[in-house]
């Protein structure tokens, strides 16, 4: 169970501030803590997977956008 865990994790952020972790709740509770719009991102490897951040979002081959939200709203 925890080689799945290590496959991949979450990526938040926004124009304050990011967060990572293996479980999107985390990602989404600690994102929607103000009322910013966010994006989140599914990125392959562990958290401890070094990347780039470019334009707020992760730099690494095989990231996934899962979209840009406020709160508990889609917004694209």
């Amino acid at each position: 169970m925890q080689e799945d865990i290590d496959k991949f994790h979450f990526y938040g952020s926004n124009a304050g501030e990011w967060y990572t972790s293996n479980n999107i709740g985390a990602v989404i509770q600690w994102m929607t803590r103000s009322d910013m719009v966010y994006s989140l991102w599914l990125v392959p490897g562990p958290e401890e997977t070094p990347y780039e951040i470019r334009a707020y979002a992760p730099d690494v081959e095989g990231r996934v956008f899962l979209g840009t939200y406020r709160k508990k709203t889609r917004i694209s």
